[in-house]
């Protein structure tokens, strides 16, 4: 069923109706335009006496859902930089090995990598060998548009800012 498209200050009535209750409204219309309605909707879902007409428990503030969005952003933002933190490690380990025992060019060397062929664009390669290939193309691209950049423009090197 499509339903109507609510604006910004409707769906704070619509809330407000179902027994949300809001501080600050302005405030309310602004989180809602910037993080969407049903972005939040998830961190009021359990805020609801009855998930069928979406009435809201007594005492349910839309400050409360904003505290419990930015917590998870917060969460999240700490997850992540975690997860980053062991991903550059895993891989900073994995490349010193393998470059230590197979050399600077490892990652060239097809029997390290499973050696089941597949077809891509009427090509049979490895997925080791389809991968490098596609990552040269992006090197190649890349290089392209700094050439065309410096023949077209200027004759001098473009710095990075010009393609940003």
């Amino acid at each position: 069923m499509n339903k109507p498209a609510f604006t910004i200050t409707d769906q704070i009535a619509l809330l407000k109706q179902r027994g949300m209750i809001f501080s600050d409204e302005n405030e309310a219309h602004y989180c809602i335009k910037n993080i969407g309605y049903y972005r939040l909707k998830g961190y009021w879902w359990d805020m609801q006496q009855d998930y069928v007409q979406h009435v809201f428990k007594p005492a349910t503030y839309f400050d409360d859902v904003i505290e419990r969005y930015f917590f998870d952003r917060r969460l999240k933002l700490i997850l992540f930089e975690a997860i980053e933190t062991v991903e550059i490690a895993i891989r900073a380990r994995m490349i010193y090995l393998l470059s230590v025992q197979y050399g600077g060019l490892w990652y060239l060397n097809t029997t390290l990598f499973e050696t089941a062929l597949y077809a891509k664009d009427g090509i049979m390669k490895t997925t080791h060998l389809h991968t490098l290939g596609e990552q040269s193309l992006g090197v190649r691209l890349i290089y392209n548009v700094i050439f065309h950049a410096y023949l077209s423009y200027s004759k001098t090197v473009p710095t990075f800012h010009h393609f940003c």
